[in-house]
């Protein structure tokens, strides 16, 4: 994947489930800041940003892998989404930088 720079944002709402937003800016490649938002319900909430906090710093290449290994690990309830999710949304708002 090249390099990129950049701001961007992306939102997906799955069938059945609720909105995901995923905001994200990159620098050379690597992710400078990156949020998750909408109307889905992530318990405990502070979850979320130790997610975030997780991705951040990150090469982008390594989005997918980052949220899998953390939502395998950390004991969280949510509805309207699932992991799967926030990879999509991330890799979709990454996309339009390309």
């Amino acid at each position: 994947m090249p390099v990129v720079s950049g701001t961007s944002s992306a939102e997906l709402k799955p069938p059945g489930g609720k909105l995901l937003r995923c905001t994200l800016t990159i620098k050379e490649g690597v992710i400078a800041s990156i949020r998750f938002s909408g109307d889905f319900f992530l318990i405990p909430g502070e979850k979320m940003v130790a997610l975030e906090d997780a991705l951040t710093r990150m090469e982008v290449e390594k989005i997918e892998r980052v949220i899998h290994s953390f939502f395998s690990t950390a004991h969280v309830d949510m509805l309207g989404v699932a992991p799967e999710h926030f990879v999509e949304t991330a890799k979709m708002a990454l996309a339009k930088l390309h």
